[in-house]
């Protein structure tokens, strides 16, 4: 991410009559193409320096906070199912977190459609899971 900001990203930010938010939407082809998070790193970086340049919050300048507190998923992404049982137990147990995220797709579909539904059965109501295909799915796959 960082040659990316300082190849890519900076030039179209730093210097004379520069716009720095260019570099987030890419004001040459190179720095338009890809680069999503370091783009997304950039574009917080400028919004915390307007917010502390007014002497506001980042929240505020996006028109303020809408949640005090947001549940943070725990990635269970061994892909052996009765792992990552054990390890959302633990979570559980702890107290720790309710939400799971499982990275999924490197398996054909029906064993990654049959490892979520093995955890989600063993986790009933007590958890939340959701999936992570890891962009190895197209739109005909997924549906």
């Amino acid at each position: 991410m960082k040659l990316t900001a300082d190849v890519y990203l900076a030039p179209t930010c730093i210097g004379p009559r520069r716009d720095a938010c260019a570099g987030t939407h890419g004001s040459s082809r190179q720095a338009g193409e890809g680069h999503h998070f370091s783009k997304s790193a950039l574009e917080t970086a400028l919004l915390d320096a307007h917010g502390k340049r007014l002497g506001v919050s980042g929240s505020e300048v996006l028109g303020n906070r809408h949640r005090e507190r947001l549940p943070v998923a725990w990635t269970l992404a061994s892909g052996d199912t009765n792992k990552d049982i054990a390890g959302a137990e633990m979570m559980l147990e702890r107290r720790r977190h309710k939400l799971f995220k499982l990275k999924i797709g490197a398996k054909d579909t029906k064993a990654d459609i049959e490892h979520v539904a093995d955890i989600k059965r063993v986790l009933g109501d007590r958890a939340s899971v959701r999936v992570d295909v890891n962009m190895a799915w197209g739109e005909t796959r997924a549906a």
